[in-house]
Formats: structure tokens, C-alpha cells, sequence
């Protein structure tokens, strides 16, 4: 089952069950592949869950997930567990490229060679929290930050990604602050050198990773860190 959507819903897993009561048209089996298993949504497990325990004909099933506990339990009980280890990260930059993809910026390569699978995935929302960072640091208001904090505090993956990519922003402004030159910074884009900086926003930073470790509201730490951007921006 191909993944293109961000889910997969009841509807695909229900299109597979009325396939598979048909008999096999070029092998003994039906094989289903389904990409991201992580993805399906809980009726979508649940819908599977029953085919698993009772296929209407002969089948094999390879469910692909870099998240194998976010499986339901009862389906990961009745599936093969087989770890395949990630291709590199150099090899997965390429395959980037081989899709066509623009080649990453300084500061999102560096990021993504620190990671070891979903590069491509991982990319876009990298690309995308790169151009909500840029925008608002170009004009830091409420109406931008409320929908950035929130954007961020969605999901623990979209907030661990975007802590990274801040951090590192965080560390070229800071590096700008004290003379660093253009060449020393890892975000070859002008915005690093455009928001003034303070230490109330680094402290902030520091107090997100500190209380994001006891399961913090994401969201209110994330309008912590960008208010003091705006209290700053009104100072200067």
C-alpha cells in the first residue's frame, strides 16, 4: 500500500480485503506491502488486525515501520519481527537527490546527517519548520507565534526536529553576536544575522530541553522561547 498521504485510513485497508477474496492472477499468493506501517491510523490497525487473523485467501504480508511500537500490540503479536539496520546517512542524502530533491541547505544536511532512517520524510519537515523559523524571526508577532508554537508542539518528532534546527540557528546568532565571521556559521542564509540576541532566549532554550524530558507542554515552552524573541525585537 503506498504511502503518499501523512496517514493511512480505514479506506486503503478495506480496498485491500475486497482484493484479496479474489483469487491470485500470476502466483500461488497474494504479496501486500504496506509502506510506513506507522502511519495507519487506529481503524486502520484494527481493520488490518482482522485480516491478519483471518486472510481470505493465501497471503503474505511486509509491513515496513521505522516505529515498531506504535504497531498495536495485538498486530505486532501476530507478525515476524525481522531489524533491518538504516542505510547510511550519506546513502540516503543521495537517494534524495536521486528523487529529484533539491539538494539540502548548510544547516538542514548537517542536521540530517545526524540521522538514521525517514531522510526524505525528515527533510520536508525540516524544509518546512526552516521557512516558519525564517518568517517569523523576519517579523516576530503574536499571530505568528501562536500558529509556529503550535506547529511545533504537535508532535514529539516535529519538536525534536525543530529543536535541533533552532539550536543551531540559536548558535549562529549567538556566534554573530560575539564576531564570528559568515564563514564560521552553519545557516548560509541571512536570517542569522538579522534578530538581535539575547540570553533570556538561549535560557529559554535550555528550559525547554530541561523540562521537555518530563513530558512538558511542547507547545507552552515553544511560546516561552518565541515571546522572548518578540520582547527582545520591541527592546532593540
Amino acid at each position: 500500500i503506498p504511502n503518499e498521504k501523512n496517514s493511512i485510513g480505514i479506506e486503503p485497508i478495506r480496498e485491500l480485503n475486497r482484493r484479496l477474496s479474489h483469487k491470485p492472477s500470476i502466483s500461488n499468493a497474494h504479496v501486500i506491502l504496506i509502506s510506513r506501517g506507522d502511519k495507519m491510523n487506529p481503524a486502520a490497525q484494527n481493520a488490518l488486525l482482522k485480516t491478519l487473523e483471518e486472510p481470505p485467501g493465501p497471503a503474505f504480508f511486509f509491513i515496513t515501520t521505522a516505529a515498531y511500537r506504535s504497531l498495536l500490540i495485538t498486530i505486532r503479536s501476530r507478525v515476524q519481527r525481522i531489524h533491518l539496520n538504516a542505510a547510511s546517512s550519506a546513502l540516503q542524502l543521495e537517494h534524495l537527490k536521486s528523487l529529484g530533491i533539491e539538494k539540502p541547505n548548510h544547516i538542514l544536511a548537517q542536521i540530517l546527517e545526524q540521522e538514521r532512517d525517514n531522510l526524505e520524510e525528515k527533510y520536508q519537515q525540516l524544509k518546512e519548520l526552516d521557512q516558519k523559523f525564517n518568517s517569523f524571526l523576519k517579523n516576530p508577532n503574536n499571530l505568528e507565534l501562536v500558529g509556529l508554537a503550535s506547529d511545533l508542539g504537535a508532535k514529539a518528532e516535529t519538536s525534536r526536529l525543530g529543536f535541533l534546527l533552532w539550536c543551531t540557528k540559536l548558535r549562529d546568532n549567538m556566534a554573530t553576536h560575539f564576531g564570528a565571521s559568515p564563514n564560521h556559521l552553519h545557516d548560509n542564509t541571512p536570517i542569522a544575522n538579522t534578530w538581535k540576541y539575547s540570553g533570556s532566549v538561549y535560557q529559554a532554550t535550555i528550559d525547554y530541553h530541561t523540562r521537555n524530558r518530563v513530558n512538558a507542554n511542547r507547545t507552552l515552552a515553544w511560546e516561552r522561547i518565541l515571546s522572548n524573541i518578540i520582547d527582545t525585537d520591541h527592546q532593540s
